[in-house]
């Protein structure tokens, strides 16, 4: 009995020092509270203000619709006042990039949005021998071709004179000067051959449309010519070739570092196009610049590791940097493989160069990958056989009971009177009519999704 009242008595004695320390703990809690220099009690009232300032900060009111509209009206009618069209709606912008200046070359075309834009400025790179030269006289062959006679274009050789053989054999038809056709009479003579008939000199006397040929000591000299005629927009297309040899008036009768020259022709580069984005740059001028630029291999990235080679490029552009912005396209050109008579003969008959799209804007994209063979008894490509072999493999043209037939590149319907009965005959009808060519390669484009006008 003794013992359970024993027991008891520690239990009551537990408890009341339990509640005890408890009283001590409360105590000490409001105290501490007390001397808090931020009470526990202010913090809902921080949330009030917050939610004050909300509620106000909403009760801002724009300006009425209607007022808004009177003021943009006076704005623009001020502003274009002084200088008309500087400050229009959206439905009166223009871009003249329907318009496409082709290489001839299809399914390059297609890769660059049906042929270099008009209305601004594009740049063929590559290393040497890469076809860059060709390429820009190519795109003169075709704007002839589109134009006839009423074509105008204008080309500055920087580095020296129109390569005129050079030109004819991408397809151009300009007027060889009698200086030059002298030499070549005198060589075929001095080579024990006949020289030139009069069917030759006629021949090389032919010239579609006018060629306009820009000269100057310095690169600021052709590249004010150059700013005169895209203002006055007498050409459909331009040439400089190349960019990277413009020599700035810096440079002319100075021997400077290699690192001053760069700034020299940056500086004069960035003036230039200063001006030219200008003058193309609302949408109206439909004049075409095509550059052509030299890279160099980037010799650093063949010792670099597999994982970094991947994000460093391979070719590196020279003197165009002032123009990175300014390109439309930028598209760079290098040699493949060698085109031989069979695969282990040692007859080569050319090669094939291949495409990169570094940079693709206005219905272009970027790294758009491709290549064309360039044959060299041809001093070029075999067009036409190009655009037949697209259309049948993009099956606009087709077999039908033993006929060519071209089908429309949207509907995939049969286009009446376009057919032939082979191969052969398709080729002289595209060689005989360029409208029949500029129809077929129409079909071909629209089937790849391309939208685009050639004139």
């Amino acid at each position: 009995m003794a013992s359970t009242k024993r027991v008891a008595k520690k239990k009551k004695a537990k408890k009341t020092a339990v509640r005890t320390r408890k009283k001590k703990a409360a105590k000490a809690t409001k105290k501490a509270s007390k001397k808090s220099p931020v009470p526990v009690a202010s913090a809902p009232a921080e949330i009030k203000v917050a939610q004050s300032t909300s509620t106000a900060y909403t009760q801002v009111r724009e300006l009425p619709m209607k007022e808004r509209r009177k003021r943009l009206r006076a704005l623009q009618n001020k502003a274009n006042e002084a200088n008309p069209g500087i400050l229009v709606t959206a439905d009166q912008m223009s871009s003249p990039w329907m318009l496409r200046r082709p290489t001839g070359i299809i399914e390059l075309d297609i890769a660059i949005g049906g042929g270099f834009p008009a209305g601004g400025a594009s740049v063929v790179a590559g290393p040497e021998n890469s076809g860059k030269s060709w390429l820009m006289w190519r795109l003169f062959a075709m704007q002839q071709a589109i134009y006839g006679d009423d074509f105008i274009g204008a080309v500055a050789n920087v580095e020296h004179p129109i390569p005129y053989d050079q030109a004819i054999g991408a397809g151009c038809k300009i007027a060889v000067p009698d200086e030059i056709l002298g030499q070549w009479d005198e060589w075929f003579v001095q080579r024990g051959m006949p020289g030139l008939t009069g069917e030759q000199v006629a021949q090389f006397k032919q010239q579609v449309g006018t060629f306009i040929g820009i000269n100057g000591v310095t690169g600021e000299d052709m590249l004010e010519q150059i700013l005169s005629l895209t203002e006055q927009e007498v050409c459909s297309m331009i040439g400089v070739d190349s960019v990277s040899v413009l020599t700035p008036a810096a440079d002319a009768d100075k021997d400077l570092s290699d690192e001053n020259k760069r700034a020299a022709h940056a500086t004069m580069m960035k003036k230039f196009w200063m001006h030219f984005s200008a003058m193309v740059r609302a949408g109206t001028n439909h004049t075409s610049l095509i550059f052509t630029s030299q890279v160099v291999s980037n010799q650093e990235r063949a010792n670099m590791p597999t994982y970094i080679q991947k994000s460093v490029p391979e070719w590196e552009l020279k003197g165009g940097w002032a123009g990175k912005h300014g390109y439309l396209i930028t598209l760079l050109l290098y040699s493949g493989e060698k085109i031989k008579r069979s695969k282990d003969s040692k007859d080569i008959l050319g090669k094939y160069i291949k495409y990169q799209t570094k940079k693709g804007k206005a219905g272009a994209h970027d790294n758009v990958y491709g290549e064309f063979p360039y044959y060299y008894h041809l001093k070029g490509v075999d067009s036409h056989g190009e655009l037949i072999a697209s259309a049948i493999q993009r099956g606009i043209l087709v077999n039908i009971s033993g006929t060519l037939q071209v089908l429309n590149g949207t509907t995939r319907e049969p286009i009446a009177g376009m057919f032939a009965p082979d191969d052969k005959t398709l080729r002289q009808m595209l060689e005989a009519d360029f409208d029949f060519e500029l129809a077929l390669r129409r079909e071909v484009l629209a089937s790849a999704d391309i939208q685009c006008l050639y004139r």
